[in-house]
């Protein structure tokens, strides 16, 4: 019935009538979990000071006091969009803190507290029951999913590492479908200026005065191109 009165789909599973549910949150299922946010930090206002102040895409706004969850946050953002395995968070936030470990109990209520902010924004902390081989940052040859450059030879949306359906411009999707991890930005760049030479792309305007200006802005179409790539989660590690 969702889907047929055009409404958004609960967040539920449906099971038959002969099966026990148990809904209690509990942190030992909690701590099992990987985290990720899409969220950033935001400037602290002066007036109204926190440890900690967030906001996603949506404009959703989160602020806390409390240290440790500002420090798991902090982690999140700076490390986004790869998903971490709430063991290894707990040691960085330890490190964050300035403290060799966190107590167990420490640890059951920062998983409890990560995973009940789901609710308040699934943008603010995604919950993840794998951990993906997201790349974090650029290689000099960098390598995407197999999956993703094999349908963007004939589409314009592919799935990216989090199964999530990514929109490509022909300048991404160009780039995609040759990172097999043997070519360089350079690489990317000739093939694209080749491309250029055939008249086959087109630059906006205004149009380039010379080679080496057209050569420089090719370059920064790739190199946006590789950034977007990787923020979108299809770069491998």
């Amino acid at each position: 019935m969702d889907y047929v009165r055009n409404r958004a789909f609960r967040r539920t599973l449906l099971c038959q009538a002969d099966i026990k549910m148990d809904r209690t949150l509990r942190a030992a299922r909690a701590r099992r979990l990987a985290f990720t946010t899409r969220a950033h930090p935001m400037q602290q206002e002066a007036d109204h000071p926190h440890l900690g102040s967030y906001a996603d895409g949506d404009g959703t706004q989160y602020h806390t006091d409390d240290p440790l969850v500002a420090a798991a946050l902090d982690e999140l953002c700076g490390v986004a969009p790869q998903v971490v395995p709430f063991a290894t968070l707990v040691q960085r936030v330890a490190v964050r803190v300035g403290r060799a470990a966190l107590s167990p109990e420490e640890q059951d209520d920062l998983a409890l507290t990560l995973t009940l902010s789901f609710a308040r924004s699934p943008e603010l902390v995604e919950l993840h029951g794998w951990v993906p081989p997201i790349a974090g940052s650029l290689s000099e040859r960098p390598l995407a999913s197999p999956w993703a450059r094999w349908a963007a030879f004939g589409n314009d949306r592919v799935a990216n590492l989090r199964h999530e359906s990514v929109h490509l411009d022909s300048v991404a999707a160009f780039v995609l479908r040759r990172l097999d991890g043997q070519h360089t930005a350079r690489d990317l760049t000739d093939a694209l200026e080749q491309l250029a030479d055939q008249d086959k792309l087109h630059l906006p305007d205004p149009a380039p005065r010379s080679t080496q200006e057209r050569r420089a802005r090719i370059a920064a179409l790739v190199q946006e191109a590789l950034e977007w790539l990787q923020a979108s989660s299809l770069l491998l590690a």
